[in-house]
């Protein structure tokens, strides 16, 4: 299991744009400014380490929801 967080944490950095402050703040400030310039969010809901969906992912959904964003839902 931390193999693969420390995977997703190095490609969440590596596709970081320069300005983006790589902590947990800063990734959070980051999602919440693209979901407000996106047009439509789309979202994978797909069980994560368990029988839900990812909770960063939920939450970036129910945000674009509440901004009245267009958005698909995928899960298989």
């Amino acid at each position: 299991m931390q193999e693969a967080s420390a995977y997703r944490q190095e490609v969440s950095l590596r596709h970081a744009p320069p300005e983006v402050e790589t902590t947990s703040a800063g990734f959070l400030h980051a999602n919440i400014e693209l979901i407000r310039k996106a047009q439509i969010v789309v979202a994978n809901l797909d069980p994560f380490r368990g029988p839900d969906p990812d909770r960063g992912t939920a939450f970036e959904l129910g945000y674009a929801h509440q901004l009245s964003k267009k958005h698909l839902r995928e899960s298989s």
